[in-house]
């Protein structure tokens, strides 16, 4: 009678270590020790507004783009020529930029991109 009783509960759930996991909580430590090592190093610097923005603005098209895998691999459709495509862009457009001297908003390299959007659909 017991165990009809304990198999219709339901199981308490995780502890917060258990549904983070070991690996990703490592990475969270690591992250903390990176930013105290730097704002150690250089605190007039590492935590102004400016250099915050920096680093988000450096990091705002590989988090979308992760963002966008992410959707594509849980879905079950495993593609990985996004960093590939998106690798071959970025040179195209800075060597294309450079040689006409152009900013590179305006330049014509932004195009592979747009051929591997209409080629895969």
């Amino acid at each position: 009678m017991t165990d009809t009783a304990t198999a219709g509960r339901e199981r308490a759930p995780a502890s917060l270590f258990g549904r983070i996991g070991a690996q990703n909580i490592s990475l969270l430590i690591a992250l903390v020790v990176l930013l105290a090592i730097f704002g150690v190093l250089r605190p007039d610097v590492f935590f102004t507004p400016r250099n915050l923005i920096n680093i988000g603005l450096a990091v705002t098209i590989l988090g979308i783009l992760a963002m966008a895998q992410t959707v594509v691999i849980v879905s079950g459709g495993l593609d990985i020529s996004v960093g590939s495509i998106v690798g071959l862009s970025t040179m195209v457009l800075a060597v294309a930029a450079q040689e006409t001297g152009s900013p590179p908003a305006s330049s014509p390299a932004c195009s592979p991109d747009c051929w591997q959007a209409q080629s895969t659909g």
